[in-house]
């Protein structure tokens, strides 16, 4: 008797919730494009100090600098000079929903917000186009010395600390979209746990662009002090136009020694949205940082969460799904830097597509001489070429670049363990897959990919599924 194993069916996404619309009614909107006066204009228009426009002017000369990615979806439909950088609501920072306008009050209601904050959390922060509009905390919390604002009062209210932080983490030149995000924040999250203090209920933030032709560049900030715990969560939806929106947010998470977090998100926007977030965790001595991850709208996601694990052991957990229907590209992943002893990573990254869109999904940590986990959902029938550049000789290899992939139906998984010259693969996937590893003093030649730079010697590695 043979037993047939049909493909699972998966059926797109139901967006009606996410594709709410209200009238594009602002009670001021920039003008679209990016130049130093627009910066100086959100910066007015924030009443910030004059360090913060210092940085936002500097950030724009990086970003005039840099290069578009070379590596990712196709960005060449994201033209910057049809987006409105800052789209101001016609509302306050409430600290009550009955004080929110009332159409943007009901769209938060169908989203589940101000439910869910009586139901289940500790405090919660409603961001509408680009503007926080409402914002909570129990004040148990508050007596405790827990820190939840916006991040605009944080520059005014808690200068030092945003100061000692700010662009720190993710650093402005780290691609041209942080540059982007540094020079035209607006909005987001800041949360500062003190010493010991320990957290039971999640906080959230929940992100909203109504706006077309608009951007969204919130930022999120969170301490976490030594011994410290907290669980934040993170959502994100807009409704679909028939013209480009972008979302370049950027978090910065730094966890100090023996503290622990969870950072959870869900990321549901419109398939009109460019998706270009930017997130990274700074991890100290034996603390723990955990990402849940689900990215499920957008036409175009580069998104890759970073935990660096800069002390002795430090631990991370990556847990992340992507989705992609229907005109979507979604770029997903996870990376990890082993910086110190006896630091530690679980990697569990899946891609589910449906209609034959692109749901690539990678991972990798990088280490020196300890083990590297990483994860792969390739593309059917599998057959890809990855190149890895030494970073120092005989130490940990780091991976440089692979086309987008899609998952169908199985999801590979692999361990490497660096030793001398020599590499060790244990398969952890299904059991029809298979991982095959040649002479790793290869060269990338015969049409596999090659590396910039002719001086290198790639380590190829060659996965194909045999039946």
């Amino acid at each position: 008797m043979v037993n047939i194993k049909m493909k699972t069916k998966v059926e797109d996404i139901n967006r009606n919730i996410y594709d709410i619309k209200n009238e594009d009614n602002y009670d001021f909107k920039m003008e679209k494009g990016i130049n130093e006066e627009i910066v100086k204009e959100i910066s007015k228009q924030k009443n910030e100090p004059e360090w913060m426009l210092e940085i936002r002017l500097k950030a724009l000369e990086t970003y005039k600098k840099l290069q578009l990615p070379t590596w990712g979806p196709d960005l060449s439909e994201l033209n910057m000079q049809e987006i409105a950088t800052y789209v101001k609501p016609k509302s306050k920072l409430n600290s009550s929903w009955d004080e929110v306008p009332e159409d943007i009050k009901n769209t938060f209601d169908q989203l589940g917000i101000p439910e869910a904050e009586k139901k289940s959390l500790a405090g919660i922060g409603a961001q509408y186009d680009s503007e926080v509009v409402y914002h909570s905390i129990k004040e148990e919390l508050i007596k405790q010395g827990v820190i939840y604002t916006d991040m605009e009062t944080a520059v005014r209210e808690y200068p030092e600390i945003v100061k000692e932080h700010f662009m720190k983490c993710v650093p402005i030149n780290d691609h041209k979209f942080v540059a982007l995000h540094a020079a035209v924040w607006s909005g987001g999250s800041f949360v500062y746990v003190p010493e010991n203090v320990k957290l039971d209920i999640p906080l959230q933030s929940y992100f909203r662009l109504n706006s077309p032709e608009s951007g969204q560049f919130e930022h999120t900030l969170i301490i976490v002090e030594k011994g410290a715990k907290l669980h934040f969560i993170e959502g994100c939806s807009a409704p679909k136009y028939n013209k480009v929106n972008l979302h370049a947010g950027c978090v910065e998470l730094y966890v100090k020694d023996d503290a622990y977090l969870r950072y959870s998100t869900i990321e549901n926007w419109s398939k009109n949205m460019m998706n270009l977030n930017t997130k990274k965790a700074l991890v100290g001595k034996n603390a723990q940082v955990d990402w849940v991850t689900g990215s499920f709208g957008s036409k175009v996601s580069m998104l890759y969460p970073m935990s660096i694990l800069n002390g002795e052991g430090a631990k991370t957990e990556y847990t992340g799904i992507t989705f992609a229907g229907g005109g979507q590209n979604l770029d997903t992943g996870f990376k990890v830097i082993h910086n110190a002893k006896n630091t530690s990573s679980v990697i569990n990254s899946k891609s589910i597509s449906f209609e034959y869109r692109t749901a690539g999904s990678f991972s990798f940590a990088y280490s020196s001489g300890q083990a590297i986990y990483s994860t792969l959902s390739p593309r059917e029938p599998l057959s890809t070429n990855l190149t890895f550049i030494p970073i120092s000789p005989n130490t940990g290899f780091i991976l440089l670049y692979f086309s987008s992939l899609t998952l169908y139906n199985r999801i590979i998984g692999f361990k490497f363990i660096t030793s001398s010259k020599n590499i060790f693969i244990k398969q952890k996937g299904y059991q029809k897959d298979t991982l095959l590893f040649f002479n790793p003093e290869a060269t990338a030649e015969n049409g596999l990919l090659k590396h910039e730079n002719a001086n290198a010697q790639p380590f190829v590695l060659h996965l194909r599924r045999s039946y």
